[in-house]
């Protein structure tokens, strides 16, 4: 909105210099060819093509506002000077120059300015009309094509349909074309299990479609981890097929549901490199022990509240899974759950009852260590000492650890010669088959 400016009467020179600049802007405009304007607020919406200095001379002329002698050059290159066109911001008052009550808001108001210095009149008006720089239409897809079939069309009940090789192709409504695979929706869907009725897969990318033709075939039944262990005489078993930083042998150390889901857990057949337990840095494990209860199926009973004792803090660095990703076989997916760097005295017991039918037990102290000294004979152990995610009772530097007899037994957790044995937690959906000298191959 325009200010109401006093007007105080008209020079001859400001007169003059009104009549200079109409006669100029009329001849450009005739020996241009295009429309004479009615007046400076037309100029710039028909063309807006005016710089910021050119709209404010303009602006200043048109509304007779009481100027300076400068003349029309000065008072173009002195709004140059005030305003900034990268920061798009006015350095100061432009009255401050041209002697007139104008303000940096007021400008704002009247014009609008983009990277270019090109203006636009804000008056609530619509937009100028013919400008091809602004008022280019948007473009839009007229259609999709399968350029690329992709590499595979022949699928197995229970796939995904892969869209590895795949090209599809846009093409818009100014004659331009895109690939756009990885922009489109798939019917069925990606992470969708193809059924023996799916013999089409339709695609689609901003309303359009097409399709591609695939087969699906009855398959043969896979068998899974968990179904071919029958029960508890299984624990114990070799498992191959999976490499965990290095290890190849590992076998079953027990399976059990958690809520709806099926987990196995196996562990090395033998302890790794002999470590010594580093201390958690963390005062507060708490989120850890609940992490690893989330998978490992650990009970309430391991809660542990002396959190400033070193066995404490051990303990939460054997539970911690981020510290043990390397032995993660990343070629089986999420398959692999996680991972913690040492087994639970409550694992160790409830494999041990499992597969001998026993009711050993063990015993915790008003803090949450176990106080059991005698344990399982030799539960799965090959001749070395390893050690437990479990602190001892007596001294608050003592972990619990199965020696070589394979009792449970404690030591400081800056020991030297006690082993590795971390557990991973699988699927029970993993595939695998049990071989003829009864491994089971995952």
């Amino acid at each position: 909105m325009r200010k109401e400016i006093n007007r105080k009467g008209i020079s001859l020179v400001a007169l003059v210099i009104t009549i200079i600049v109409i006669i100029i802007l009329t001849a450009a405009v005739v020996i241009t060819g295009v429309n004479v304007p009615s007046n400076a607020q037309d100029t710039v919406k028909m063309h807006n093509k005016a710089t910021m200095q050119d709209a404010v001379t303009i602006y200043i002329m048109t509304s007779m506002l009481e100027g300076t002698d400068e003349g029309v050059k000065e008072v173009k290159d002195i709004v140059a000077q005030l305003y900034d066109v990268t920061s798009k911001q006015w350095t100061e008052n432009v009255d401050t120059k041209l002697g007139v009550t104008l303000t940096q808001e007021e400008i704002q108001e009247l014009f609008t300015l983009d990277e270019k210095g090109l203006v636009g009149w804000v008056d609530g008006q619509e937009p100028a009309q013919g400008d091809e720089e602004t008022q280019t239409p948007a473009k839009t897809v007229s259609s999709i094509v399968v350029t690329t079939q992709p590499t595979t069309t022949a699928y197995t009940a229970g796939d995904t349909f892969d869209i590895t090789g795949l090209l599809v192709t846009a093409t818009y409504s100014d004659n331009t074309q895109e690939d756009v695979t990885n922009n489109c929706t798939f019917e069925p869907s990606l992470d969708t299990q193809l059924e023996t009725t799916n013999n089409v897969v339709t695609i689609t990318y901003e309303g359009k479609s097409t399709t591609v033709n695939i087969t699906v075939e009855e398959g043969t039944p896979v068998s899974t981890l968990g179904s071919l262990i029958t029960g508890p005489s299984m624990y114990g078993t070799e498992v191959t097929g999976y490499n965990g930083n290095g290890i190849e042998s590992w076998q079953v150390l027990y399976e059990q549901m958690i809520g709806t889901e099926e987990y196995v857990y196996i562990i090395p057949t033998s302890q790794t490199t002999d470590t010594v337990l580093t201390l958690y840095p963390e005062s507060d494990a708490d989120s850890i022990i609940n992490n690893a209860k989330t998978y490992f199926g650990l009970s309430s009973d391991f809660d542990i509240v002396e959190k400033n004792n070193e066995n404490y803090k051990a303990t939460a660095w054997l539970l911690d899974t981020s510290n043990w990703e390397a032995y993660k076989d990343t070629s089986f997916g999420n398959k692999v759950v996680g991972v913690i760097g040492a087994p639970t005295m409550e694992m160790m017991v409830l494999s041990y009852n499992a597969k001998n039918g026993g009711s050993l037990e063990y015993t915790v102290d008003e803090a949450g260590y176990s106080q059991t000294e005698k344990f399982i004979g030799r539960p799965y152990v090959n001749g070395d000492a390893f050690w437990l995610a479990c602190p001892s009772t007596p001294y608050s530097n003592e972990m619990r650890m199965v020696g070589e007899s394979g009792n449970v037994s404690r030591s400081l957790y800056s020991y030297t010669d006690n082993g590795l044995r971390p557990v991973v937690c699988l699927k029970a959906s993993i595939p695998a088959t049990l071989t003829e000298d009864g491994k089971l191959s995952i």
